[in-house]
């Protein structure tokens, strides 16, 4: 009987390619730079012209303006389902929870996480 028992040894991993550390960017000398960090982290970048920042304030106050109005407003809507109720606090009695649903609106609490009218 022929068996092959020859067996051949597994090869060696190569090992991960080293790469250099990253170098920091330097600004050129006379050139206006800022350091900016988040955390640990640090990053130089050149200082931004006059345009730029100009150009920016005016599209970011235009975006506030378009959504000031949406933010000022409080609250949020939620549009009725059939079937599905809403819940809002009672505003005349503490504690106490209003439940609307298909139309009609109770009055009740929250007993062992369950809606109990009380009227």
């Amino acid at each position: 009987m022929h068996s092959n028992t020859a067996s051949s040894a597994p090869k060696p991993a190569k090992a991960p390619a080293r790469h250099p550390p990253a170098k920091a960017s330097v600004a050129k000398p006379g050139t206006a730079s800022r350091r900016i960090r988040f955390g640990t982290a640090s990053v130089t970048a050149r200082k931004p012209a006059p345009s730029d920042l100009d150009r920016n304030l005016e599209s970011s106050t235009e975006a506030l303006r378009r959504t000031g109005e949406t933010l000022l407003r409080p609250g949020i809507r939620l549009p009725a389902r059939k079937n599905v109720p809403l819940f809002e606090a009672d505003p005349e009695r503490p504690g106490h929870f209003l439940r609307k649903l298909n139309g009609r609106t109770e009055r009740g609490i929250l007993q062992n996480g369950r809606f109990t009218v009380t009227g």
